[in-house]
């Protein structure tokens, strides 16, 4: 009986706070951060956005493949773990603001940037080689649909205008997109 009770009063107290903001129905809060997989000749990307309509600093990003549909790996070296052309790690836009990388071998599924200040409104631009592990690909093993990247995470360290830190994670979807939505701007 508690348990119903607790659980009507939450729905009462959304709508109520649905129809004072006006939209009949609540609004789920803004990504603070968006990773967007772009696979392209010669090199593939991911861009990191600072997305948040808060006061929030990205300091972090891991990218992780393990999960992903397609068994993706980062193709690094020649001869290696994937097929076809390969492309080390690179920086292509926002240089400044990364403060380091995590070394990626051949056949890694796993990539960790930290940033000195990552703001709202901000990008950075990274170029991989991203090949799949399928041995059946829609496209091949040397490019990646955006559903062989889906599953795919991405976990993202956040620092408030508070100095409170707070990690999140978001998955990619077959639109090889990852959002990260940590908390209302309300709670900052």
């Amino acid at each position: 009986m508690r348990v119903a009770a607790m659980r009507t009063m939450l729905a009462v107290g959304a709508g109520l706070a649905a129809l004072a903001l006006g939209t009949g129905a609540a609004a789920p809060p803004a990504p603070d951060v968006t990773v967007t997989f772009v696979d392209d000749v010669p090199t593939d990307s991911f861009r990191i956005a600072n997305t948040s309509l808060c006061d929030a600093t990205i300091t972090a990003v891991t990218i992780d493949l393990a999960g992903s549909a397609g068994g993706l790996v980062f193709d690094t070296e020649a001869g290696g773990a994937g097929v076809n052309a390969f492309q080390p790690f690179g920086v292509r836009s926002g240089a400044a603001v990364v403060a380091r990388a995590s070394p990626v071998s051949d056949g890694d599924n796993v990539l960790t940037l930290a940033f000195s200040a990552l703001v709202p409104g901000a990008a950075v631009e990274v170029t991989i080689d991203v090949d799949d592990r399928l041995v059946e690909s829609p496209l091949g093993q040397a490019l990646v649909s955006g559903s062989e990247i889906s599953g795919a995470v991405v976990t993202a360290t956040i620092t408030w205008a508070t100095g409170e830190r707070q990690t999140a994670s978001g998955i990619f979807g077959p639109d090889a997109v990852a959002r990260v939505t940590a908390r209302s701007c309300a709670m900052s």
